[in-house]
C-alpha cells in the first residue's frame, strides 16, 4: 500500500497554480476540482470510517463536477442566444434607420 505524500501533493499542487499565475491566467473551476480529485485519490484511509468519508468526498465532488458541467453548457448557449440576438437586433436597427 502506497503512503500519501501530503506535502508532495500541496507542492504539485501550489506549482501547478504559480504556473498558470505566471501565465496571466486564471485558473479554471475545472482545473481546481481536477486538482482536489487528484488530491482525493492520493488519500489512503486507516479506517473504514476514514474509508467511507473519502467515498463521499469523492461523491460530492462528482456531483459538483456534473453541476458545473452543466452550468457551463447553459452559460454557452445563453452566450450564443445572445450572439443572435444581438446581430438581430442591429440588422434591424440598419433597417429601420433607412
Amino acid at each position: 500500500m502506497t503512503k500519501f505524500k501530503y506535502e508532495k501533493a500541496v507542492k504539485a499542487f501550489l506549482s501547478n497554480k504559480v504556473i498558470e499565475e505566471a501565465c496571466n491566467k486564471e485558473p479554471s473551476m475545472q482545473g481546481y476540482l481536477h486538482a482536489l480529485g487528484e488530491s482525493l485519490k492520493g488519500f489512503s484511509p486507516k479506517s473504514a470510517s476514514d474509508q467511507r468519508g473519502l467515498e463521499m468526498a469523492l461523491e460530492a465532488l462528482r456531483g459538483v463536477k456534473r453541476h458545473h458541467r452543466r452550468m457551463h453548457e447553459a452559460n454557452q448557449k445563453l452566450q450564443e442566444e445572445n450572439k443572435s440576438l444581438t446581430e438581430r437586433l442591429s440588422v434591424l436597427e440598419e433597417s429601420g434607420a433607412k
